[in-house]
């Protein structure tokens, strides 16, 4: 009724201007006018945004779980565009891009706050009322990615073809056809937050090339002194935004490749022997202690089968042998000694690649019986930077044995082995069981026998002691972050858990981590 009221006051505008009256014509068209509805809808349907990148950054997500970086908190600066010819949001694709390398591994998180009070929304705004009254904190970046559009330039490479034929003095007809390039590039790069200064070595610089492409067709004639032209054209343009997103995925997958020092052109299908990469397999094994070397070996050699002793960082004749024989297998000069050249072939193969390109296998884990094709020695390649093998002891203590009404809560857990991570779990005097640690305060880190957890860490929260009864505090130990599967298994961390005790929890915990939970302790206190 609305669209009819509407059309019929355009018809008197109309008629009153024009001197035309035909008001009551447009019954005669309701079919027609109702089929706008239909007509405005669109024709294709929505399409999930996938680049040429997107395995890669699936492979890139199964490495950091394999290779146990941890946990860590990025904020990201204004990705600008001086030429004004790319207006795309790259901050969000570079949000994106973190994001489905975090999936498993958890590996990034990515704070979002807006400082320019004139863009700030809701949520923003909110945030900023909220947090001079402490009820939310913000965790502190650990690094931040910055960078830039760094060039548009257009009309690089034009080629134009044209063809006219003039049939008779009354007829002609014309073809043309051209390409365009554009060629794009995009800088970023990786700092430390806390001294604002950039990562030597930790970038990127990428390019690529988008197209247009157009074709023209053209004919006139006269006939009896009255003129006819037709036209007919067709263009197709490669979009800047899908060029960005393209440019953007790479590089942050080169970032995060860099920072965390795994082979990531083995998931852009790209051959490892290329100078640039072993530079930096070169500077990464520079970089390592001779005890971290010999840790290294052990752990890879264990996992591989060639080694059965201790991963301790110290030499022993059972890992020169072990060390000589993966030499032989993998056409090494087998000395028995650690080297580079024994390095660079243990850190190969983190990603196998079939005939059409698809990745067909990602990751460090050793391979089944489906991987039997890819004839890889000893059954697989190994984690690298864990002792995945042997268990975790946690050494969890509180700050006293009892406490009383309105005391803190404070913990210290202590593990024996490196690349160890921890999540626990807090029951209170009510039986209400909630996860305390990783949390949105206190971001996950990897712990070593020197380096043990503080909880609270930092004063970012703390934990009031409020009812009489009898707590308890359970932790569970691994050499991978868990945080991204946990939360859909047990929800938001300091939100309740729905099970009846500890032991509920534990139970279930085990049975959807399996092998991968090293070790678990639970600690019981009372509040008076």
């Amino acid at each position: 009724m609305k669209i009819y009221r509407s059309f019929c006051a355009y018809f008197v505008l109309v008629s009153l201007v024009g001197g035309c009256t035909t008001g009551t014509q447009l019954h005669g068209d309701r079919p027609y006018i109702e089929s706008t509805t239909t007509h405005s809808r669109p024709v294709s349907e929505p399409v999930r945004a996938m680049t040429s990148f997107s395995d890669s950054l699936n492979c890139m997500d199964n490495l950091l779980l394999q290779s146990n970086v941890g946990q860590t908190v990025v904020a990201i600066k204004k990705i600008n565009d001086p030429s004004g010819k790319a207006l795309v949001s790259a901050n969000d694709m570079i949000v994106t891009a973190l994001s489905q390398m975090s999936r498993t591994s958890g590996a990034f998180r990515v704070v979002d706050f807006e400082i320019d009070p004139i863009k700030q929304d809701t949520v923003q705004t909110l945030t900023s009322l909220l947090l001079p009254t402490g009820s939310i904190q913000i965790p502190a970046p650990q690094i931040y990615i910055s960078g830039s559009v760094s060039f548009v330039d257009q009309n690089v490479l034009k080629k134009s073809n044209s063809l006219g034929v003039s049939v008779s003095d009354d007829a002609e007809i014309g073809l043309a056809g051209d390409l365009i390039t554009t060629a794009l590039g995009m800088e970023l790069h990786i700092g430390d937050f806390l001294t604002r200064t950039l990562y030597p070595g930790i970038d990127s610089a990428n390019e690529i090339v988008a197209a247009n492409k157009g074709f023209g067709f053209d004919s006139g004639a006269k006939i009896k002194k009255v003129g006819v032209q037709f036209s007919f054209e067709r263009n197709l343009s490669q979009g800047v935004g899908a060029a960005v997103r393209t440019l953007t995925d790479l590089g942050v997958l080169e970032l995060v490749g860099k920072y965390s020092q795994v082979p990531y052109w083995q998931c852009l299908s790209l051959d490892q022997s290329h100078p640039e990469f072993q530079r930096e397999l070169l500077d990464w094994y520079g970089g390592m202690g001779d005890s971290e070397k010999i840790k290294f070996f052990q752990t890879g050699l264990r996992n591989l089968g060639y080694y059965n002793g201790k991963v301790n960082g110290k030499d022993s004749l059972e890992l020169k042998a072990a060390l000589s024989e993966f030499q032989k297998d993998n056409k090494a000069t087998p000395s028995g000694f650690i080297n580079f050249e024994t390095y660079e072939r243990m850190m190969k193969n983190y990603a196998r690649v079939g005939s059409n390109g698809d990745i067909k296998k990602a990751g460090l884990e050793p391979s089944g019986k489906k991987d039997d094709e890819l004839n890889e020695p000893r059954g697989g390649y190994p984690y690298l930077h864990t002792d995945k093998g042997d268990p975790i002891t946690i050494n969890l203590a509180s700050s006293k044995p009892q406490y009383n009404v309105g005391d803190k809560l404070e913990l210290t857990a202590n593990v024996n082995k490196g690349g160890a991570h921890l999540s626990c779990f807090y029951q209170d005097a009510n039986n209400s069981i909630a996860q305390i640690y990783p949390n949105p305060l206190q971001a996950e880190e990897s712990l070593s026998p020197d380096k043990p957890l503080q909880l609270p860490g930092n004063n970012s929260f703390s934990l009031d002691l409020s009812a009489k009864g009898n707590e308890s505090v359970m932790c569970i130990a691994s050499y991978s972050s868990l945080q991204g599967r946990l939360t859909p298994l047990v929800g938001e961390p300091f939100n309740p858990i729905n099970v009846k005790s500890m032991s509920e929890l534990s139970d279930a915990l085990k049975e959807n981590f399996k092998d991968e939970i090293k070790g678990t302790q639970t600690i019981n206190y009372t509040v008076n």
